[in-house]
């Protein structure tokens, strides 16, 4: 009973914030206009300054594990091929398969993923769970360009490669993991007025992360293609976390690194995966209605796997 009580005070609070946005949506304290902008304001300030905190504070030589980067890449790629073979057989629409691909290998890595795994492990978690989430960003966006240059509504038309390739080394999250590796190797401590600044906003942004979450939630389309829905759910709530835990385990893995790749591969689809479908000429409404549905799911998955770890005394 103990486990029990601690699994649901420490994934719990994640979702009673992702609720809280929902509620706040419902009652009209937002719009769509509001959510696209706390979108940027997380997307391009506060979600930076968790990478950046995290990272210039952390120990480098302790907390980059290759463990848990090659964990995390296998799982990654294993998911991909896995539902390149499987969304074919479920439907001929190659936009949709796109979007399949994608939501299966793309968690919402740093919105959820962190947050839990640090809300769960403790302090100690950031660092591991912070060099992870930078190292996946790159992948996570070369594999989209990637599926999508394959399967899109006009099998003709190619993405931008030098275009997507800016983005992906002008993200937000590789700059701040940048710009964090340069304050850490600097002969001098930041005055205190800096650090307590990044800090605050580092904390705001593991709050406001999931209850922004909450406000882009639409249950009312989650059931409109629940079939496919479902096949991305169970590989990216079922048999990748499965994979992950094991192959975690093996390796030896235990406590901050064992959490990282559980609940970074755990998380459910990236709430980018909608905007970047929709960009690429993927299906955007399914790629948005697999987030609604993985983030519902994912409430009893992320409990159990909490469970399992505590109770099994790896953490």
């Amino acid at each position: 009973m103990a486990d029990f009580i601690f699994c649901l005070n420490a994934i719990l609070p994640s979702f009673l914030l992702i609720a809280i946005g929902y509620s706040v949506k419902r009652i009209g304290l937002v719009n769509s206009v509001g959510i696209a902008q706390f979108n940027k304001v997380l997307f391009f300030l506060l979600m930076p300054m968790i990478t950046f905190e995290n990272t210039y504070s952390s120990d480098l030589s302790h907390d980059f594990d290759i463990r848990v980067i090659s964990v995390a890449f296998f799982c990654v790629l294993f998911s991909f091929a896995v539902m390149a073979w499987l969304s074919p057989k479920m439907t001929d629409d190659r936009a949709a398969i796109g979007s399949m691909i994608q939501g299966s290998f793309r968690s919402n890595a740093v919105a959820f993923g962190l947050p839990i795994a640090i809300n769960f492990c403790g302090p100690e978690a950031s660092g591991p769970t912070a060099v992870l989430c930078t190292a996946m960003v790159p992948l996570y966006n070369i594999m989209a360009v990637t599926t999508f240059s394959i399967y899109n509504k006009n099998s003709k038309k190619r993405p931008d490669i030098a275009k997507i390739a800016k983005k992906i080394l002008t993200n937000p999250l590789i700059l701040s993991f940048i710009a964090g590796m340069i304050i850490q190797i600097l002969p001098f401590d930041m005055p205190i007025f800096f650090t307590k600044t990044v800090s605050s906003l580092s904390r705001a942004g593991s709050t406001m992360a999931l209850v922004v979450i909450g406000m882009q939630l639409d249950f009312k389309n989650a059931i409109n293609n629940i079939k496919l829905s479902s096949a991305v759910a169970v590989v990216r709530l079922l048999i990748t976390p499965a994979i992950a835990l094991t192959s975690s385990i093996m390796l030896g893995l235990r406590g901050p690194l064992l959490c990282a790749p559980l609940f970074i591969l755990a998380a459910p689809c990236a709430t980018g995966c909608a905007s970047l479908a929709e960009a690429m000429d993927g299906d955007g409404d399914l790629a948005a209605e697999m987030v609604v549905f993985t983030t519902a799911l994912s409430l009893f998955t992320l409990f159990t796997y909490a469970f399992l770890l505590k109770s099994w005394g790896f953490i």
